[in-house]
């Protein structure tokens, strides 16, 4: 990502999603709309230029 981006780490240890597991995703839906999150080491990692678009991301089913 070349722009200007929010980057968030949240702490997943002590919750019920701390052995929860997910491949990467990758959303590009234009230059000013990315999301990349991922999990590792129990912390859910966020990337995305659109603070929107990490607030979606963080609903969890």
């Amino acid at each position: 990502m070349d722009n200007p981006r929010w980057y968030v780490t949240i702490n997943l240890l002590g919750t019920n999603l701390e052995a929860r597991s997910m491949e990467k995703v990758e959303i590009e839906r234009n230059d000013n709309d990315r999301l990349h999150c991922w999990i590792k080491d129990s912390s859910c990692e966020y990337v995305t230029s659109a603070i929107a678009s990490l607030i979606m991301a963080c609903r969890w089913e």
